[in-house]
């Protein structure tokens, strides 16, 4: 499984695509935000859909999961270096299709 350019944080598990199973997500010094998911037909790691995201800065803290908006959907909060935001993916609608 490919990680990415200095992977940089402790990665967080999650079902961000509510397929019923579960996500590794993770940040990279590169500024990726990513989240992959094991194929058990094909037995491999895959991209979970709408990932990696790209970040203006890099990524040096984990990132948090839960559902912020009371939505009954999974939002990601994730902090970056070189600025005082907090990234926020808002009921995570890059997974929809």
């Amino acid at each position: 499984m490919q990680i990415g350019s200095g992977s940089s944080s402790t990665p967080a598990v999650a079902d961000l695509n509510e397929d019923g199973n579960y996500d590794i997500i993770w940040g990279c010094y590169d500024g990726k935000l990513h989240a992959m998911y094991y194929n058990h037909i094909s037995q491999e790691w895959s991209d979970t859909p709408g990932f990696p995201v790209f970040l203006e800065n890099a990524i040096s803290a984990s990132p948090a999961i839960g559902d912020l908006d009371n939505d009954g959907k999974l939002e990601i909060a994730i902090a970056t270096q070189g600025n005082n935001n907090i990234g926020i993916f808002l009921s995570l609608r890059i997974m929809e299709k």
